[in-house]
C-alpha cells in the first residue's frame, strides 16, 4: 500500500493491457505490447481519421523476433529489444567449442510527421553470418469510423492497395493511393475561411495517399506488392557489425501533409507544482507530460489557428468542443493558455446555419470536428457535428474563468462577438423550452442524447425505464445559469450595466426554476431530468453534484444532496457513480449508468468545497488519487467502472471501451489541486484569494511560478498538526494582493459570490 491506501502500480504499460498507443497531434498508432500488430480491433497507423497500415509484421531468419523488453519512452516514442530464436549457442557445449553471439533487433518507432521505424539488426557473433529481413504491411486506406458504424469490427487485416514502386538507389519508394468520391455538403463559412483560397468546398476530391520510404543501407530489396507489401532484404553480416534500416510512413490527406506536430506548447509559462507525496508528484508529472502531448493542431496548419487539446486516445482524435473547454479550464492551474487556445479554437467553428443534419444551429457551438474521408464526402455529419448543450453555455463560463486568471481586456474583447452568440443561443433554448433548455435530436441520430451524459441509455428513472429525447437535464440548466451570471460578470467589464443587470435577473428567475421543478421532496435530490411534458425522470444520479457547482442549488436543499452524494450507493470507494447503485438499470460497467467518471468527480469535489463540505471533497479526491496510483502509467483513464472499493476488491474495474488517454481525466489531476488550495483568482482586481485543505497523505504543497494577470506568484502550504494549513508567499513579482479568505457556506457557491458582487455595484 501507498500513502494513498491504494495498491502500487503493479506492471508497465499503459490502462489497456493489449494495446501500446503512440499519439501526436492527428496521428496515432496502437500495437500489441511487443509492437507488430495484424488488424485486430483498434490497431494500426492511424492519420486524419483513416486506417493507413493495419498490419505490420517482420521475421528474421524466418523466425518471429521474441521482445526481451519493450514499452513507450514518451507519448511518440516506443522502443523494443528483441533477440532471433535460434541465432545463439551457449549453454552446456563439448570442450573446446567457440559459443555463437546472439543476433539480436532494436526497433525505434516514433510518430512525428508521419510514421518512422528505424531497425537496428547487430551480429554479436565473432564470424560473419547471412541474415534474411523480411518486412509486411498492408494498406487499406480506410476510413475506422465507417467500419465501426457498420459493427465490423475487424479481426484480421483488411484489404491493401496495391502500391506503385519507385526506385532510387537501389532503395524502393511505395505509393498508395484512394480516392473517395467527391464532397457533397460544404462546411459553415467560418470554417472554411480558416484555409483561405484552399478551402474545401463541393465537388472537390477526398483522397488520402501514403508514401513508404525504405533505407535499407546498401542492401538489396526484393519486392512483391501482390496483395500485401512484401520486402525481402538480405545481407552477408560481418562479425560484430550493426546494419540498420529505416522505414518512413509519410501520410497525405487531400494532397496536403499530415502534420501532426504538436503545435505550440504550454509548458514555457507552466506552473511548477510539488507535494510531500512523491506519489503524488510522480502522477503530477505524468499528467504535465500527458496535457502538452495531446496538443491538437488544426488539420493542414492554416496560419494562427491556435492547437487546442486532442480530447482522447484512440478513440476520439480530433476537436470536440465540451471535452477541450473542460480540460482547458481544468487546466488553468498549470497554464491559463490550455483556456485561452481551447476558447478560441472551438469559438472559429460557431454554428452560423439552421441545418438539420449536423444539429447546428446559428450561434452554438460546436460538439466535435474530425477528419474521417467519410465524413469529408458527406456520409456521416460528424466532420462538424453540433449535438450537444453543454459546450455553449460552458464556453461562457470558461471565457469567465480564462479572463479571472489573465486579466486581459483585449483577450475578452477579442473573444466577445462569440459571448454574445453563447448568450443569444441559451436565451433562444429557454423561450423554446418554456424557461429550460431541452435538447432533441433533428439528425440521423433521434434517440442520442446531447447532455454531459450523451449514451442512448443514460436517462433513467427510478424503476430503470429509458427516456429519451425531448429532455431538459439537471446539469445543462446549471450551466446555463452560471453561464448567465458569468455573461453578466463579463458585461459589467465591457460597460454594459444594462445587459447585467437583465443577464443576472434572468439567472436568478432560472435558479428559482429549477428548484422548484427538479426537486424531488421524499429523495431530497435533483431528478435526472425534465421530459418533455416537464415530468421528473426521478432516477438518483451524479448530475446533481454539477449542479451544486454551478450554484444553482438552493441553501436548503445543499446538504441532503451531498450527503447523497457520499452514500455507499453513488460513492464507490474510487469515486461518484454516475447512477446509484440500488437503481435496476446499474451496470457498474456501462457508460453512464454506475460507471465512474474523474471529469466529473473533479466537478463535483468542486461543488461540495464551494458549498462547505470540505470532508466529503476531500474523500472524493483522495479516492481519484488513489484511482490514479494503481494504473500502470499513473493515469486516470476516461471510465472507470462501478464497483466498490473493499478488501476483497483492493483494485478499481475498468470500462471495457475506456480510451487510453482522455483530456479532461488527465486535466482533472490539477484541478483537484486547485480545489485543495481554494485558490480564486481575481486578475482584473489583481487579487488572488485561498482557502486552502490538506489532507492527511498531502502534508505540504509548493507552487511555483503561477501566473494572475501580471503578476507571477510562487506559494508555500504546510499542514499543522492540529489539520489545519499555514502559508506564506515564497516571491511575487507585480502587484497581486493575496488574501485567505472562508468559501461560501452552505449553498452559496461561485453563484452566491457572483450575486454578493451584483447587490455592491447595481
Amino acid at each position: 500500500m501507498n500513502e494513498l491506501g491504494a495498491p502500487s502500480p503493479f506492471s508497465p504499460g499503459c490502462t489497456d493491457p493489449d494495446l501500446v498507443t503512440l499519439f501526436k497531434g492527428w496521428a496515432y498508432l496502437s500495437s500489441a505490447p511487443h509492437g507488430d500488430f495484424s488488424g485486430q480491433r483498434l490497431q494500426g497507423f492511424f492519420a486524419a481519421g483513416t486506417c493507413f497500415v493495419d498490419l505490420y509484421r517482420l521475421s528474421v531468419n524466418g523466425r518471429t523476433p521474441r521482445c526481451t523488453f519493450g514499452g513507450p519512452v514518451s507519448s511518440e516514442r516506443w522502443s523494443g529489444v528483441f533477440i532471433i530464436p535460434g541465432s545463439a549457442r551457449e549453454g552446456d557445449l563439448p570442450a573446446g567449442s567457440i559459443p555463437i553471439g546472439a543476433l539480436d533487433l532494436t526497433v525505434l518507432r516514433s510518430i512525428d510527421d508521419g510514421w518512422t521505424e528505424t531497425l537496428t539488426l547487430e551480429n554479436h557473433s565473432d564470424r560473419e553470418r547471412n541474415v534474411e529481413l523480411v518486412l509486411e504491411w498492408n494498406c487499406p486506406l480506410s476510413d475506422p469510423q465507417a467500419q465501426e458504424q457498420r459493427k465490423l469490427a475487424r479481426t484480421s487485416p483488411g484489404r491493401g492497395l496495391p502500391a506503385r514502386v519507385t526506385w532510387k538507389g537501389g532503395d524502393p519508394t511505395f505509393h498508395y493511393r484512394k480516392v473517395f468520391g467527391r464532397r457533397r455538403r460544404t462546411p459553415t463559412t467560418e470554417f472554411r475561411a480558416l484555409y483561405g483560397r484552399g478551402a474545401p468546398k463541393d465537388g472537390d476530391a477526398v483522397e488520402r495517399s501514403l508514401e513508404v520510404r525504405l533505407s535499407a543501407n546498401g542492401s538489396r530489396a526484393k519486392v512483391s506488392t501482390r496483395s500485401r507489401t512484401r520486402v525481402q532484404l538480405r545481407r552477408r553480416m560481418a562479425a560484430r557489425e550493426a546494419w540498420t534500416i529505416r522505414l518512413d510512413f509519410a501520410p497525405r490527406a487531400n494532397g496536403r501533409p499530415v502534420t501532426v506536430g504538436s503545435g505550440r506548447s504550454a509548458s514555457p509559462e507552466a506552473t511548477r507544482i510539488r507535494t510531500g507525496s512523491g506519489l503524488v508528484n510522480a502522477i503530477l508529472e505524468r499528467a504535465a507530460a500527458d496535457l502538452d502531448a495531446l496538443s491538437l493542431p488544426e488539420l493542414g496548419s492554416p496560419d494562427g489557428v491556435p492547437p487546442g487539446l486532442n480530447a482522447g486516445v484512440p478513440r476520439y482524435v480530433g476537436v470536440f468542443g465540451r471535452d477541450i473547454l473542460t480540460a482547458g479550464w481544468q487546466a488553468s492551474l498549470r497554464s491559463s493558455r490550455y483556456n485561452e487556445d481551447a476558447l478560441a479554437r472551438v469559438a472559429l467553428y460557431r454554428g452560423v446555419r439552421q441545418d438539420e443534419w449536423r444539429d447546428e444551429e446559428p450561434d452554438r457551438i460546436l460538439h466535435e470536428r474530425r477528419a474521417n474521408p467519410n465524413a469529408e464526402l458527406g456520409r456521416s455529419n460528424r466532420e462538424l457535428y453540433y449535438g450537444d448543450v453543454a459546450a455553449t453555455p460552458f464556453w461562457v463560463v470558461t471565457l469567465a474563468s480564462a479572463y479571472n486568471w489573465n486579466g486581459s481586456r483585449d483577450f475578452l474583447r477579442r473573444q466577445a462577438p462569440t459571448l454574445d452568440a453563447c448568450v443569444r443561443w441559451i436565451r433562444r433554448k429557454l423561450r423554446e423550452g418554456n424557461g429550460f433548455v431541452y435538447y432533441e435530436s433533428r439528425s440521423s441520430e433521434p434517440n442520442r442524447n446531447q447532455g454531459w451524459k450523451d449514451s442512448g441509455d443514460a436517462i433513467v428513472d427510478a424503476r430503470g425505464r429509458v427516456h429519451v429525447p425531448p429532455l431538459a437535464v439537471a446539469e445543462v440548466q446549471g450551466y446555463c445559469f452560471l453561464a448567465l451570471l458569468s455573461a453578466a460578470e463579463l458585461a459589467l467589464t465591457l460597460g454594459r450595466g444594462k445587459d447585467a443587470r437583465e443577464l443576472y435577473r434572468e439567472a436568478m428567475e432560472l435558479r428559482r426554476r429549477f428548484n422548484a421543478a427538479f426537486w424531488l421532496p421524499r429523495e431530497k435530490f435533483f431528478a435526472l431530468a425534465l421530459d418533455g411534458e416537464g415530468r421528473r425522470i426521478d432516477g438518483i444520479g451524479s448530475n446533481a453534484g454539477h449542479c451544486l457547482g454551478c450554484g444553482i442549488v438552493e441553501r436548503d436543499k445543499a446538504a441532503p444532496v451531498a450527503r447523497r452524494l457520499l452514500a455507499d450507493d453513488l460513492f464507490s470507494g474510487w469515486g461518484i457513480r454516475t447512477l446509484s447503485q440500488h437503481n435496476p438499470a446499474y451496470d457498474p460497467f456501462s457508460y453512464h449508468r454506475g460507471s465512474v467518471w474523474p471529469v466529473e468527480n473533479a466537478t463535483i469535489s468542486a461543488g461540495l468545497r464551494l458549498c462547505g463540505f470540505d470532508d466529503e471533497a476531500a474523500r472524493v479526491i483522495q479516492a481519484q488519487f488513489s484511482a490514479a496510483a494503481c494504473f500502470p502509467a499513473l493515469r486516470l483513464p476516461e471510465v472507470l467502472s462501478g464497483h466498490a472499493r473493499s478488501d476483497e476488491r483492493p483494485l478499481p474495474g475498468l470500462y471495457p471501451e475506456a480510451n487510453l488517454l482522455q483530456a479532461w481525466s488527465v486535466s482533472s489531476i490539477f484541478f483537484y489541486l486547485w480545489v485543495l488550495l481554494g485558490l480564486r483568482p481575481f486578475a482584473p482586481l489583481r487579487m488572488l484569494l485561498l482557502k486552502p485543505m490538506l489532507p492527511e497523505w498531502l502534508p505540504w504543497v509548493e507552487v511555483d511560478d503561477l501566473r494572475v494577470g501580471d503578476a507571477v506568484v510562487s506559494l508555500a502550504f504546510q499542514r499543522t498538526a492540529r489539520g489545519g494549513v499555514r502559508w506564506k508567499v515564497l516571491e511575487k513579482k507585480g502587484r497581486l494582493l493575496i488574501l485567505e479568505q472562508p468559501l461560501e457556506l452552505a449553498g452559496a457557491g461561485l453563484g452566491r459570490r457572483l450575486r454578493d458582487a451584483f447587490r455592491s455595484v447595481i
